[in-house]
């Protein structure tokens, strides 16, 4: 095994163990929460940004299908990107508005908003606020600096430290799919 390969490894490991140590207990909470937030009837809405747009959609298929058991389909929908509704909002100098109006165009009182990124932007938090005005408990799964997230009055904020990128997108990944099978074993008893 090439040294390139070894020093990605324990990067990853690293990342995982430290944060697991910091927010072990809110992504458990976090998941029952999300799991008494289905038996309600209500939805999780995944806001993704820029680079995290994948890792959202991710997340919102694992909630939605599970190949490996035999479950219903948990009602989870990704708003990532939307190159129409960018194009036009940006040509208007509105884009901050971007989160804000999906959110309200999608999320209802008593869903979960959960927002993944690596980037914190004005039109993010005015997404979190949004979701707080429509009663929605939100949740950050971030690689970027916790404090906005926490200004803006986000119920939980799960802010990793990774030395890049990569291992910040592998990291929500893993805190998402964890997420979903923790749901799963809640509602399901898997």
């Amino acid at each position: 095994m090439s040294d390139r390969v070894i020093e990605t490894l324990q990067q990853h490991t690293a990342v995982l163990e430290q944060s697991l140590v910091q927010y072990a207990e809110q992504l458990e909470l976090s998941a029952r929460q999300l799991a008494q937030t289905f038996a309600s009837g209500g939805h999780l809405v995944i806001v993704a940004a820029g680079t995290m747009m994948g890792v959202g959609d991710t997340i919102a298929q694992a909630f939605m299908h599970n190949p490996e058991i035999e479950r219903p389909p948990l009602p989870a929908l990704s708003l990532s990107g939307n190159a129409g509704l960018i194009a036009a909002l940006s040509s208007a100098n509105a884009f901050e508005q971007f989160y804000t109006a999906r959110i309200q165009a999608t999320a209802r009182s008593g869903d979960m908003v959960m927002f993944i990124t690596a980037e914190v932007s004005a039109a993010l938090l005015a997404g979190v606020e949004a979701a707080r005005e429509l009663n929605c408990a939100t949740l950050v799964l971030s690689a970027a600096d916790a404090q906005p997230w926490i200004e803006a009055g986000a119920d939980t904020v799960i802010a990793l430290e990774a030395p890049s990128l990569a291992r910040g997108a592998e990291a929500l990944l893993y805190y998402g799919n964890v997420m979903c099978e923790m749901v799963e074993a809640e509602l399901f008893g898997f």
